[in-house]
């Protein structure tokens, strides 16, 4: 394999490794983002035993038709372990290859 074959997947491993930790980013924002959710809702329900007033997170109101299904929230959480899989073993290709991880 020629030394420029040997950048450009280098590079391209870079490149994914990189897109991997973003989207690792952005779910577990998102997963964060239903925890407060489930978090208010409990909190309703242990201290109000009822549904019947507004909910807020963050100012924001909270719509309980918009409540996250146990699906969601599997597949939410099945994603984070493919993606952290995933960014591990680019992580390691990097290591192999001698050079570190990107940091942006």
């Amino acid at each position: 394999m020629s030394e420029s074959d040997q950048d450009a997947i280098i590079g391209r491993t870079a490149r994914e490794y990189r897109d991997a930790k973003k989207e690792l980013a952005a779910l577990h924002a998102e997963a964060e983002s239903l925890g407060t959710y489930l978090l208010v809702i409990a909190h309703a329900l242990q201290t109000k035993h009822s549904f019947a007033h507004s909910f807020t997170v963050r100012g924001a109101p909270i719509d309980l038709s918009d409540f996250p299904t146990a699906q969601r929230l599997m597949e939410l959480s099945n994603r984070v372990d493919a993606v952290t899989a995933n960014k591990e073993r680019l992580t390691q290709l990097l290591k192999d290859a001698g050079f570190p991880p990107p940091t942006d």
